[in-house]
């Protein structure tokens, strides 16, 4: 399992889709933290993507110290338009 885990650190692209879906819970939270800021330490490259809004939900939901590094060191591109699920669901 260790080296599962190890393997998050090591990639050299991550890619958190649709963050702030998962469970919430102390643990998970230190554990998210621990993979943010290793992976910015070490220089590894991450793609976060979320529909929590940068202002108000991000900083309900996680750390000070999480929001500071996603705030601080990740670029935020915003998206908008029509949820497309919805949108197939309508034909």
């Amino acid at each position: 399992a260790a080296y599962d885990i190890d393997r998050f650190y090591r990639c050299d692209l991550l890619i958190l889709d649709d963050l702030g879906t998962e469970m919430q819970s102390p643990i998970i939270n230190t554990a998210l933290y621990t993979l943010i800021n290793t992976r910015l330490m070490r220089g590894k490259k991450m793609i976060i993507n979320t529909n929590l809004s940068e202002k108000t939900e991000l900083p309900r939901r996680y750390s000070p110290q999480i929001v500071s590094r996603l705030r601080g060191e990740f670029l935020s591109l915003f998206f908008f338009g029509e949820d497309i699920r919805i949108k197939k669901n309508m034909w």
